[in-house]
């Protein structure tokens, strides 16, 4: 299962790159705890992509990728699972 997720992701990372599907940038400094199932939302800040988030078929988070945000020791980008909380940082 984690495996499978973790080729999604990858995946998801790629096409996005990859094709440049990024739609217009997002204004807030999160994104939203629920989604429409499959869809993904992009958060940009000062112009750079900060984070992707996919949702599930529940309305919720399966997984997070981080390319920059606060903190010490983070390697980037790394990717969260939610599984039902948002699990540590895994370098992808």
């Amino acid at each position: 299962m984690r495996k499978k997720l973790l080729c999604t992701i990858v995946l998801s990372l790629v096409i996005v790159i990859m094709l440049g599907m990024f739609p217009s940038q997002a204004y807030s400094t999160s994104l939203s705890p629920n989604g429409y199932p499959g869809s993904v939302n992009y958060l940009y800040e000062n112009g750079a992509l900060k984070q992707i988030r996919m949702y599930g078929s529940n309305w919720l988070p399966l997984f997070d990728i981080d390319f920059a945000h606060g903190g010490v020791g983070h390697i980037f980008p790394h990717y969260h699972l939610w599984t039902p909380t948002r699990s540590p940082g895994y370098p992808l």
